[in-house]
């Protein structure tokens, strides 16, 4: 977990979602990635009107670029206690 030294959604992993997979996804994406960040396009965050076209983007970027394909349920978040924030 990186360390935040504010409210903000900045930290060194871009977590990425969206509409129509194969455009602007994948440019945000990619600009994500050239930026120096980690990045994690969701699987389940993303819509395309072409299937065929979405699975080749998500698979591309997987081997290129970062992790994609994920599926929200399997990412592992850490557990807050009662009164404990994300934000350190």
């Amino acid at each position: 977990m990186a360390d935040k030294l504010g409210y903000g959604a900045f930290s060194d992993t871009a977590i990425i979602t969206g509409t129509v997979t194969q455009i602007c996804v994948k440019e945000r994406a990619c600009e994500s990635f050239h930026h120096g960040f980690k990045t994690v396009v969701l699987s389940d965050g993303v819509w395309s009107f072409d299937p065929e076209l979405q699975r080749a983007m998500l698979k591309n970027f997987a081997m290129k670029f970062g992790m994609a394909d994920i599926d929200l349920h399997s990412v592992d978040f850490p557990t807050l206690s009662q009164g404990e924030t994300a934000c350190r």
